[in-house]
């Protein structure tokens, strides 16, 4: 994909009660000079939301796919739906509101069409564009939910909560299954998971419109709450991960070190992590996994540089990288 010619880019717009913006957005989605399929998602709007939606007709570069859910799911649950219907080889989130500007998706394109990203963030904090002025809490919880997501993804975002979440289609088809939030915890969750997967993300600094409650606007603390638990359980308790034992800090080796030689178990979820002074891994230049089964479970080996290390005996329990169970 070497030019804005060259693919189609999936819209996914979420809907609920929307009347007020919908066909402004829309056409500021269309007359992006991008092929696209633009797929809106009615989450049993109550006013004419589905109506509008339904009058939209094709284009020679824009396909609409209007989709309908018979009861409020919540955004979450709507993009699921949208992301089920892509079929193009970028996707990116719209919301249906007008806080956020689709002129700016070339540059949101940009690291994926050169090959340096799976997944973008679209910043509405990283400065260099037009930013209205809201809410001085909402900016401190949007920086402290930022901020606790990256304690545990051990990324270094600015926007966490953004909306304009870029990614290549295979991508999110991948994670697709996995995910479960169906309200606006979908942000933390999905972040979580990106940075899971070992994806290249690289952030983007875009302009933000946003709007009162006046004026439609829907988050609320209840929300802040759930993007707080959804931090959590992602970040340690999700089923559906590789859970992680550090093995980096001197605090770390201390611990270790002193329940060398006896079995540990700890029980999240469904998974087990049993560590024992029997175990044995190496691994090689190359940094391929070698795998040892214990209590049941396979445990794999993640090398932080290409030396080979062994963990192998009480008086040689430093390894370089990290020790993680497979769940």
């Amino acid at each position: 994909m070497d030019s804005l010619e060259q693919f189609t880019l999936s819209v996914v717009i979420p809907v609920y009660n929307e009347d007020r913006t919908l066909e402004r957005i829309v056409e500021v989605v269309r007359n992006v000079p991008i092929r696209k399929e633009i797929i809106l998602i009615d989450d049993c709007s109550k006013d004419g939301s589905y109506n509008i939606m339904r009058s939209f007709k094709n284009d020679d570069q824009n396909t609409f796919v209007c989709l309908k859910h018979d009861v409020n799911k919540g955004k979450g649950a709507a993009l699921r739906t949208g992301f089920a219907a892509a079929t193009g080889d970028i996707t990116i989130i719209q919301d249906a509101d007008l806080e956020y500007d689709p002129n700016e998706y070339p540059r949101l394109l940009a690291p994926i069409l050169e090959g340096k990203a799976d997944v973008v963030f679209g910043s509405r904090f990283m400065g260099g564009m037009p930013h209205r002025v809201l809410y001085y809490w909402h900016s401190v919880g949007n920086k402290f939910l930022t901020t606790l997501s990256n304690f545990f993804t051990n990324l270094n975002l600015t926007d966490m909560e953004t909306c304009y979440k870029v990614f290549k289609t295979d991508v999110i088809k991948q994670i697709l299954p996995s995910l479960q939030q169906n309200r606006f915890g979908f942000e933390p969750e999905i972040t979580a998971k990106v940075a899971k997967a070992d994806l290249r993300i690289y952030e983007v600094g875009i302009s933000y419109f946003g709007r009162t409650y006046k004026e439609g606007k829907k988050i609320g603390w209840k929300d802040g709450f759930r993007a707080i638990y959804c931090i959590i359980k992602y970040g340690l308790f999700d089923r559906n991960r590789l859970t992680a034992i550090p093995c980096l800090s001197p605090f770390c080796y201390t611990v270790y070190e002193r329940i060398w030689g006896e079995m540990v178990k700890a029980i999240v979820h469904n998974v087990i992590l049993i560590m024992s002074g029997c175990v044995g891994l190496r691994f090689g230049a190359d940094c391929s996994k070698q795998y040892c089964m214990m209590g049941g479970k396979k445990i794999v080996g993640c090398a932080t540089d290409a030396s080979f290390f062994t963990v192998h005996s009480r008086k040689n329990v430093r390894p370089k990288g990290r020790i993680i169970m497979e769940a």
